[in-house]
């Protein structure tokens, strides 16, 4: 296995119970999600602690998988 062959998480998103963390995994990941979520939920997001109902965490997943972002659902 190459180096090359390595794909970098983008998101991750964590599953507890009814409600989905989303855990940004590189810097394209965290620039994606400042596109889809307001200015007051940077900080939070690139710690983690943005969480988002169940429902919602497959169009996340949908969309940024649409903008090739590799994407881990857990």
């Amino acid at each position: 296995m190459t180096i090359e062959s390595v794909k970098q998480v983008d998101i991750q998103l964590v599953e507890i119970n009814e409600n989905v963390w989303i855990v940004p995994q590189s810097a394209a990941g965290m620039l994606w999600l400042q596109t889809h979520f307001e200015d007051d939920a940077w900080d939070p997001l690139s710690q983690g602690a943005v969480v988002i109902p169940r429902q919602d965490a497959g169009m996340l997943v949908i969309d940024a998988q649409s903008a090739k972002l590799i994407v881990v659902y857990d």
